[in-house]
């Protein structure tokens, strides 16, 4: 199987994964950076080795997949999971980066 996460506002393509829960723990750390409203703006679309879609996945139905995932069925998430690296994003469209900018003038201007 491979799993795709795609930035849907901008039509990015995040990073293709051949292991769930290491999507997951990209969603986790893109929706614990920028809220979980962010989740409305990922897909994690699913194929077969094939390229046949085996379906896709968004919003709450991805945070809750991601939680399911990366804790289990019924368990409580315990942190933002694995974070793969860091770096500042130009991309000023993604509205990823728009809400950090957000963030960081309201925290500047108080």
């Amino acid at each position: 199987m491979r799993y795709k996460l795609w930035d849907t506002d901008i039509g990015k393509l995040f990073g293709t994964f051949v292991r769930e829960d290491e999507a997951m723990s990209l969603v986790r750390t893109l929706t614990s950076s920028y809220g979980p409203e962010s989740a409305g703006d990922l897909e994690l679309i699913i194929e077969t080795d094939e390229g046949d879609s085996r379906g896709s996945l968004s919003g709450r139905n991805l945070l809750a997949r991601a939680n399911e995932v990366l804790t289990g069925p019924g368990e409580a998430p315990s942190g933002p999971g694995n974070v793969f690296g860091s770096h500042e994003s130009n991309d000023t469209r993604s509205p990823l980066a728009a809400n950090q900018r957000g963030r960081l003038e309201r925290s500047s201007s108080g």
